[in-house]
């Protein structure tokens, strides 16, 4: 609290002084940006000259090629087109809490009267934000900035702004009022402009309970609620009170509270797999439904059922349910899949209606070889593979399976399983593999 008490009288005494942010001519319109007449002057900054923040556009998200980064972006505008290389040697930035300074490298312009300017840190690395509470920055642009006619900037110009002057939540996720929260995503994150640790956690409530712990990490400046099992339909509040502290001896000077809203228990998804159409499914393909919550394993396994009858296996991943059938679906059938509403979620929700999907299966067939047909310089002594696309019976395989020239070989298969191996007792030499009708499934 002393540190934003000096803050303010400073920039009380800046006031009182007539300081009223930059000041000079702003030109004739367009044309007076390159009017030799005309000494240039700054005009324009963000932060505004000699204010308090916090300032919610200082952060900016830059994405290209790469995932998107945020970079901490301070702006400059004159009055004139100016000499791009003179700014970059005249910009210097500077701040009370002594971590960063302007790089030359991370000055750019906009039409040549627009600057950006990107911190870095005092070892050169990006500026990370927020910056330390209390802090005031300095900026300044000597005089030897000069415009495209060789005029300097006379006087230079100064200016101080307080990016954060008090210890403050600046961000919480869910966004507040959001009402269409999946309660999988895992457990609301609040962000500090401070590092925080365990002292915090008594000033932190969330509204219905939950039963998990604050995760701290970013440097000590988030908070991740881990270990929370959210239910559906329910509204929840998150508050920090007055006077929580971070670990520098600051205090929240006004309590904190967001509110977000989860989704209803529901099915948002049947997939009959990831790399494979409704209308072909290999006969060991699993299908798999999608919840906007996790699910009771136990009710799933009497609420899921196909047609015709097929023993089935259920796995469940998190929010979704693996259905696979436990000997290999019937080739070109007609399947239809139901999941009744008795379906319950982890805390016990049902689903609002029963729901039903059609997919075909393909007929019973070899997938795929390695070495693959036709395959050319391929080692002497490598293995063979073949793949099915459903799973074997083992015992029909030695009598399906032919190679020329003929050659001794031993094989590698195993119950259940879609596909088998060859292995050569005396290298190959050009052989033709074939597999007669005779190989039968499981």
């Amino acid at each position: 609290m002393k540190t934003i008490a000096l803050v303010l009288v400073l920039f009380a005494l800046l006031a009182a002084a007539g300081c009223e942010g930059p000041q000079g001519p702003e030109g004739r319109g367009l044309g007076s940006l390159d009017d030799p007449s005309i000494a240039p002057a700054v005009i324009y900054t963000y932060p505004v000259a000699n204010s308090i923040g916090p300032y919610p556009g200082l952060e900016k998200q830059l994405c290209g090629d790469q995932p998107c980064w945020y970079v901490t972006e301070i702006l400059v505008r004159f009055n004139k087109f100016m000499d791009i290389a003179s700014v970059r040697r005249s910009v210097k930035l500077s701040s009370s809490s002594g971590d960063l300074r302007a790089d030359s490298n991370r000055i750019g312009s906009t039409g040549g009267d627009y600057f950006y300017i990107r911190p870095v840190e005092t070892i050169g690395y990006n500026y990370q934000l927020p910056f330390p509470v209390g802090a005031i920055c300095t900026l300044q642009v000597g005089q030897g900035a000069t415009d495209i006619n060789g005029n300097h900037l006379v006087p230079p110009y100064s200016m101080t702004f307080v990016p954060e002057p008090y210890f403050r939540v600046r961000g919480f996720y869910p966004p507040a009022g959001i009402t269409d929260v999946h309660p999988v995503f895992g457990g609301p994150i609040i962000y500090f402009n401070s590092p925080v640790d365990s002292g915090i956690f008594p000033y932190i409530s969330i509204t219905p309970a939950l039963s998990g712990t604050w995760v701290n990490y970013d440097r000590g400046m988030t908070l991740y609620y881990s270990g929370a099992r959210l239910d559906n339909s329910t509204e929840y509040t998150v508050k920090v009170k007055r006077g929580a502290p971070d670990t520098l001896g600051h205090t929240l000077p006004a309590p904190f509270a967001s509110s977000f809203g989860t989704v209803t228990f529901d099915l948002t998804r049947i997939s009959p797999g990831y790399y494979y159409g409704a209308d072909s499914l290999d006969l060991d393909t699993p299908i798999y439904a999608e919840f906007t919550s996790n699910i009771d394993s136990a009710s799933a396994s009497r609420s899921i059922s196909v047609s015709p009858a097929t023993p089935l296996r259920l796995r469940r991943v998190g929010n979704q349910v693996e259905i696979s059938p436990a000997l290999g679906w019937m080739e070109s059938t007609v399947y239809r899949l139901s999941v009744d509403s008795s379906l319950e979620s982890s805390a016990g929700r049902r689903l609002p209606r029963s729901y039903e999907y059609n997919f075909a299966t393909r007929r019973f067939m070899v997938r795929g070889s390695y070495p693959q047909d036709s395959s050319q310089e391929v080692p002497v002594n490598n293995n063979i593979s073949i793949y099915t696309n459903a799973p074997l019976d083992t015992a029909s395989i030695r009598g399906a399976f032919h190679i020329e020239p003929a050659v001794p070989v031993s094989f590698r298969f195993y119950e259940g399983v879609s596909g088998f191996g060859v292995d050569p007792l005396p290298a190959f030499q050009y052989q033709t593999l074939t597999m007669r009708p005779s190989m039968k499934r499981s």
